[in-house]
Formats: structure tokens, C-alpha cells, sequence
């Protein structure tokens, strides 16, 4: 027999809540578990574009490199040279694109996670993804030509997409670190988004030489700093990033799953991912 002023939880299946059976008011169950709590709307398909498209991107470009020995010195010129071998431009695009695909899943991933205050974040990763697309759309100049506007435009959207992984890394380090359930990875992102600036700093210095060779050191600073060295490491630098932040986010997305806990949608005020607050017992209205 029951205590007479104890709601009598009636679960319900798929998402939606259980409900009293004696008053029908909605009854919301917290798990002890703040993993699950955090994790209710993170999609493990999320987690798996964000990985495999950061995965992905880097083979395409180990293959060019492969085809293309002894052709095009990956010491001096970027990996945007690549374009005037065969197949070059179908090759690239795949990795721009896989790029794309990964950095948009994980946005939607931090969204769906309650990583609080992504307003900043969300503006560099769309500058970031357009960036990437507008390099894409306009090519980098062949090897020997003369520069035209459309590698000028190439050189600043590569500018743009750059500056903004440092900076995103670094702002998602302060918001790991307010999020229990991200604070596991705050110091491996604020890491890497350190190294990631310092990188394009000096990946920026690189085009010293082309670009102003009568500067005084402009020669030093040739021979110091490899322009096609500084660029392949920069981008494998911003790709370990997104594939740290995407383990992490499948890893979120699993726990979530093995609980066993069954959440209601988010309401008209709720924001996506947003989690209750636990309470001490098991039911609550």
C-alpha cells in the first residue's frame, strides 16, 4: 500500500513523461547522473560526422603528396598548390568539404551538450566553414603564374579560416571549464588552441618573404620558417582539436545511451541540451 500523498509514477514510452495516474500532472525523473543529464540530446550520428570528417580529411592530402613526389616541395609551397596536379582540385575538395561536414557537426553537438554561451563560437565556426568554402570556390593560382583576384581572394579566405581555430579553441576552453561535463577536455583544447595560434603566427611570418622581400630578415625568416612546413602543421594541429573534441563528444553521447534514461523534448522555453537540475529523490512533478 502506497503513501496516500506519493505520486505514482506511470512511464511512458520513446521520449515522452511519465505521468501521476492519479492526478495525470507530468512527473520528470533525474538521474543521479550528470553525464546523462547533460548528454539527453547529443546525437551519437553528430559525434561520428565530427570524427570522421576530421578523420577523413588528411588522406586526400597524403595522397597528393604521394602522387605528386618530386613535382611540388611540400618544405616551400601549401598544400592549395596541389590543385595544378591531376586531380588535384577533386582531391581538395573532398578534404575542404570532410572539414566542413566535421566542424558543422560539432557545433551542433556543443549545442545539443550545455556548453554554455556558444554565441562567439557559433560566429567563428560559420567564419571558419565559409572560409573554407570560399577557398574552395576560389583556387589558389597555379604554380609559375602570375597572381590573379581569384588567388588573392583564396589567400584571404585561408587568412580568415586560420585566425579563427585559435581563437574558437580558446573561447571553448573558458566554457569547458563552466560545464562539468566537458571539463575533462578544457586543458587538452586550451593546449592545442594555444599551439594553433602560435602556429599561424608563425605560419603568418612565412609569407614575409614573398610578400615583402625587401624587408630587413626577410631572407632569415625564409630559411626559419618553411612556409609549406608551418601550414601542414598548422593543419594537423586544428584537426587533432576537432578530433579531441569529438571523441569527447561521443563519448557523452554513450554514456547517455547505456543510462538507460528516457528524457522528454525540450519545451517552448528550453534551449537545446540545457539539463535539469538534479533533485534528491528519484521523481519529481
Amino acid at each position: 500500500m502506497r503513501e496516500a500523498n506519493k505520486p505514482r509514477a506511470v512511464p511512458l514510452s520513446g521520449a515522452h513523461r511519465p505521468v501521476d495516474a492519479d492526478s495525470g500532472a507530468v512527473i520528470e525523473r533525474e538521474s543521479a547522473d550528470p553525464v546523462a543529464v547533460s548528454a539527453r540530446r547529443v546525437s551519437p550520428f553528430s559525434a561520428f560526422l565530427a570524427i570522421t570528417g576530421a578523420a577523413l580529411c588528411p588522406l586526400p592530402v597524403v595522397y597528393l603528396h604521394m602522387s605528386s613526389s618530386g613535382q611540388i616541395s611540400p618544405v616551400d609551397l601549401t598544400v592549395s598548390d596541389y590543385v595544378s596536379v591531376p586531380h588535384g582540385g577533386e582531391l581538395l575538395a573532398v578534404s575542404i568539404l570532410s572539414l566542413v561536414v566535421s566542424s558543422l557537426a560539432l557545433l551542433a553537438g556543443l549545442a545539443a551538450s550545455a556548453v554554455p554561451r556558444l554565441g562567439a563560437v557559433r560566429a567563428l565556426c560559420y567564419a571558419w566553414c565559409l572560409g573554407l568554402v570560399t577557398a574552395l570556390v576560389f583556387p589558389t593560382d597555379p604554380i609559375g603564374s602570375p597572381i590573379s583576384w581569384m588567388g588573392v581572394v583564396h589567400r584571404y579566405a585561408g587568412g580568415i579560416f586560420f585566425a579563427c581555430v585559435p581563437v574558437a579553441g580558446w573561447l571553448l576552453h573558458s566554457r569547458f571549464r563552466e560545464s562539468p561535463h566537458w571539463s575533462g577536455v578544457a586543458t587538452t583544447t586550451r593546449r592545442l588552441a594555444m599551439a594553433s595560434g602560435v602556429i599561424s603566427v608563425a605560419f603568418l611570418l612565412s609569407h614575409v618573404p614573398a610578400t615583402l622581400p625587401g624587408l630587413p630578415g626577410a631572407e632569415v625568416i625564409g630559411h626559419v620558417l618553411q612556409r609549406g612546413v608551418c601550414e601542414r602543421v598548422l593543419l594537423l594541429t586544428n584537426i587533432w582539436l576537432m578530433l579531441a573534441l569529438g571523441v569527447h563528444l561521443l563519448r557523452l553521447a554513450r554514456d547517455h545511451q547505456h543510462t538507460g534514461v528516457r528524457w522528454a523534448p525540450a519545451g517552448p522555453g528550453e534551449t537545446g541540451g540545457e539539463p535539469h537540475h538534479p533533485t534528491a529523490g528519484g521523481w519529481r512533478r
